[in-house]
């Protein structure tokens, strides 16, 4: 049986030979004076000065201390050029051409400035030294016939060229760096400064240094027919790597499979001000701030599972783009920012409209929780955002207080996050709920909720501190609101005491070391001692300098206690004569249920108001969180 072959016909053209050029080819510009154009949808100039651009170096001097080491090879890289320019537009490779660049530059400086040290009189410096600045120079900025100057290196985005032109000139003492490359192309020229200052210290040393780097120092450009080649050369050589991260590849995927009405400019427009609107973000946790988590997050949403693999994020919006790229690349496009100014937001820990802390949330970024930051997004446009923000805020102490399962967690997320965001912006409280209650996962069953009751007790002061803070503290502040004295927020209850704001974690009864020496005379009941001395019983926000009282009875803290600003402290002392008789009758329930009485501070009390402590935080859990 045989099968018909077709288009036996087509003509395959084999790729341009590889160009080898050292860095003195590199930046020459040959006869035809060619550049090399980083273009606006590459991604930000990331070398660390510190990491990347200090290993560079050390690579290079390591090469320089080698005789015998005939050259040092960077790699390739990987350009295509536009038909009627002279600019090699460079695909893959941006880091490394742009570093060496930035290298040239502070070798003119360096040498520029240890010769003027040198040689005192400049008619007395050697010929090749001359000869060699003057190379460096014309490496940097080149001169035109008519006087114009230009550089043998350009970046379409970031303002990077104006930090680029700034360095060329000597002329960058009063920029203004804003943007990400602005900052780390500064950064790694004043690393390669010091560095040079560091270990060459003759006009010599850095000559030789120099002709190391430009004479010795090889990459190899391999060019092809057009951008939408090379882009497939460069997505087939990093895919399987690790060096970039999914929204990279993303974004080279939409300059590929851009549909009509949007271009180039337009696109790479649209990325920067998505990253822009990333860093704007007040959260000190950089990798919030990056597209790629913040992609993360967008696609879990969208796809209401979990999103997991080494290129998850690519692999999701690819898959997504190509079941309807003229639907879903316009729809990313036309959303990409609003959804990521949310996100700004939400990772601030701030209201989405007007940018204030959003206090409902405080207690989930206490734990730097983020697994929960898809339902946020989800609930981004919603105008009972704050309520939903509620009910987030007690399912994630719940997972993190009952030591729920991360899986269990991470995987319930996404299904809440999608029912969520198929909410219209007025949707009610109600509609919330039913949207909460429809994904089974969410809830917590009454067999959970005993269970955290039983665990509560079992938290011990050093290694579950936070924890206890975090229950004491919301506790405190129910109090208060029932009371109508909500004059302390749930953030000042979790910070420490200092300068007359916070709340210290006091011991009711003497701290374990005064107790085992009272009470305990074998190592088993100094453990069991120190359990419940530790326990969340015997243990108190206080308002106050309690350092002074840590040694003292139980009794002798009642004026610590009384004038706290916590009710809940309050109550452990003597309720006074003249208080409000709607305060005295919250005090009096206070420490009928939990037990507390200074004047005959046991293990039985302690026992009591630990098990009273735990109820009362459960009893906080809003009733559409239970199933």
């Amino acid at each position: 049986m045989t099968r018909e072959v077709q288009n036996l016909d087509r003509i395959f053209k084999a790729p341009d030979e590889p160009a080898l050029l050292n860095v003195n080819g590199l930046f020459s510009g040959g006869s035809d004076g060619k550049i090399y154009l980083v273009p606006n949808w590459q991604r930000d100039y990331s070398w660390d000065a510190d990491e990347e651009v200090r290993l560079l170096l050390e690579d290079l001097k390591q090469f320089f201390d080698k005789t015998t080491q005939l050259n040092y090879t960077l790699g390739s890289f990987i350009t295509h050029t536009i038909q009627g320019q002279t600019a090699h537009v460079v695909v893959d490779g941006q880091q490394r051409i742009v570093t060496l660049y930035i290298l040239t530059v502070a070798l003119r400086d360096s040498l520029d400035k240890i010769i003027a040290h040198e040689y005192q009189d400049g008619a007395l410096v050697p010929r090749g030294l001359q000869n060699l600045q003057t190379a460096i120079r014309n490496l940097v900025q080149r001169t035109s016939l008519s006087g114009e100057d230009s550089l043998p290196l350009a970046i379409e985005f970031g303002n990077a060229n104006i930090v680029l032109q700034g360095l060329a000139n000597g002329n960058f003492a009063q920029l203004e760096l804003e943007q990400t490359s602005q900052i780390n192309i500064m950064n790694a020229y004043q690393k390669c400064i010091d560095y040079l200052s560091e270990n060459f210290h003759t006009a010599f040393e850095v000559a030789t240094f120099a002709r190391v780097v430009l004479e010795g120092t090889f990459l190899t450009e391999n060019m092809v027919l057009d951008m939408k080649q090379a882009l497939d050369i460069f997505l087939k050589i990093n895919i399987r790597g690790k060096q970039l991260e999914g929204s990279d590849y993303l974004k080279n995927y939409l300059f590929r499979n851009l549909g009509p009405g949007y271009d180039f400019e337009t696109l790479a427009d649209t990325w920067e001000k998505m990253s822009a609107n990333l860093r704007s973000s007040t959260t000190k946790r950089e990798k919030l701030k990056t597209p790629e988590f913040f992609l993360r997050n967008w696609a879990l949403l969208l796809k209401g599972e979990k999103v997991g693999g080494d290129n998850a994020v690519f692999d999701f919006w690819e898959n997504r783009f190509d079941s309807d790229q003229n639907k879903y690349i316009r729809e990313f496009l036309d959303t990409v920012q609003v959804q990521s100014k949310n996100f700004a937001r939400i990772s601030s820990n701030k209201y989405i409209e007007n940018n204030e802390v959003n206090s409902s949330l405080d207690g989930a970024d206490y734990f730097k929780g983020t697994q929960y930051l898809p339902v946020l997004l989800g609930a981004a446009k919603l105008q009972n955002y704050d309520y939903l923000s509620q009910l987030v805020n007690f399912r994630y102490l719940f997972y993190i207080l009952s030591q729920e399962r991360t899986q269990d967690f991470e995987s319930m997320i996404p299904k809440w996050a999608i029912k969520i965001n198929a909410l219209t912006p007025g949707a009610s409280i109600e509609e919330i709920d039913a949207a909460t209650k429809s994904v089974q996962d969410v809830l917590i069953a009454p067999a959970s909720i005993q269970n955290l009751i039983t665990k509560i007790p079992s938290y011990r002061y050093g290694s579950d501190t936070r924890k206890i803070r975090m229950i004491l503290g919301l506790v405190a502040k129910s109090f208060q609101q029932e009371a109508g004295y909500d004059n302390v927020t749930l953030k000042t209850f979790l910070k420490g005491f200092k300068s007359g704001v916070g709340f210290d974690i006091d011991h009711i009864f003497p701290q374990a070391k005064i107790l085992t020496r009272r009470l305990a005379d074998t190592k088993e009941e100094t453990l069991r001692v120190e359990n419940i001395y530790h326990s969340i019983g015997n243990l108190v926000l206080v308002n106050g300098l309690q350092r002074t009282y840590s040694d003292k009875d139980p009794i002798e803290k009642t004026s610590l206690y009384l004038q706290d600003q916590s009710i809940f402290t309050q109550s452990l002392g003597p309720i006074p004569p003249d208080i409000n008789p709607d305060m005295r009758t919250m005090m009096n329930r206070i420490q009928l249920d939990s037990g507390a009485n200074l004047s005959d501070w046991s293990e039985e009390v302690i026992e009591k108001r630990s098990k009273y402590i735990a109820k009362t935080f459960a009893s906080l859990i809003p009733p559409t969180l239970l199933s």
